[in-house]
């Protein structure tokens, strides 16, 4: 009969790639059990993963939304501003 194989893996190296039972994170704890996250720690992910996508969305629209404002200048006043930047020696 033909045995199967197993595999030879050092303590270290199952140690290294497996999930601990909790971790400490900036979001909290995150509890796992045998690798599998708990429903609060799922939950606690896709709260920051929600946070971070809105974040990125403001932060990457407010280049624009500064741009925007320095062509048309101050809405209470209605008049367009002009934007003069000049390189070089002052006159």
């Amino acid at each position: 009969m033909i045995q199967p194989t197993r595999a030879q893996v050092a303590s270290e190296t199952l140690k290294s790639i497996s999930t601990p039972d909790r971790v400490e994170t900036r979001i909290g704890t995150l509890d796992f059990k045998d690798g599998m996250p708990s429903k609060e720690t799922i939950d606690k992910v896709y709260d920051n993963l929600d946070f971070t996508h809105g974040f990125e969305a403001f932060v990457n629209t407010m280049r624009g939304v500064s741009i925007h404002a320095l062509r048309t200048g101050d809405d209470r006043e209605k008049q367009p501003t002009t934007l003069r930047i000049k390189v070089g020696k002052k006159p």
